[in-house]
């Protein structure tokens, strides 16, 4: 009688052997490099995302405060019919990590925390910060300020800005230029939003 005997497959043996500790260490060397890889692209991304983003979000709050300062908004609901208010942004250099949407309650066109109303407080976030502020007549004629108030009040649509340098609070009739410089957390990109008196606000490099 013919036995059958089965032979040994050197193909079976090749696929059901395992990886060699140096394989292992190699696969896993190459998908952490591709980790590192990623994630500092992603961090990169995300940051440069959210510092373009602090740009537009400022220059929408600056819109906010013209439409609130020109429209039918009440400062304060217990007085009806208060509309004679101003709205501005109020943005420093000492406090360059944050600004201020405010009511001008006090009438004194500018922004004093005991006498104004808070509309709303922004920090900034990632380490930006405000780098500097000017103003004048043009770019090419900026003066540097420590401190700027913009605000509206109805029915003028156009932007009032007030200064403080070295502690003193003072307005240039003459000025119809601003220029808010914004920096990035780790120093390496700029941002500047640029309001003009006649209500227009844009963002540019």
């Amino acid at each position: 009688m013919l036995s059958l005997k089965s032979k040994p497959s050197v193909q079976k043996n090749l696929f059901s052997r395992g990886f060699t500790l140096i394989e292992l260490m190699v696969t896993v060397g190459i998908f952490v490099f591709m980790t590192a890889l990623l994630l500092a692209k992603y961090n990169s991304f995300y940051s440069g995302t959210i510092f373009n983003n602090l740009a537009y979000d400022i220059a929408l709050t600056i819109r906010q405060a013209q439409t609130y300062g020109i429209s039918v908004r009440v400062a304060n609901p217990s007085i009806p019919g208060n509309f004679r208010v101003a709205y501005g942004v109020h943005f420093a250099t000492a406090t360059n990590d944050q600004f201020v949407l405010f009511a001008d309650t006090a009438a004194d066109k500018l922004y004093d925390p005991a006498g104004d109303l808070d509309e709303k407080k922004y920090y900034i976030k990632q380490g930006a910060k405000i780098d500097s502020i000017c103003a004048g007549t043009s770019s090419s004629d900026c003066q540097s300020v420590e401190a700027l108030d913009i605000s509206f009040l109805r029915p003028d649509p156009s932007a009032r800005f007030l200064y403080s340098r070295s502690g003193v609070r003072y307005r240039n009739p003459t000025d119809s230029y601003v220029e808010i410089t914004l920096q990035s957390g780790d120093g390496t990109a700029t941002k500047k939003v640029v309001v003009t008196k006649v209500g227009q606000i844009s963002v540019t490099n």
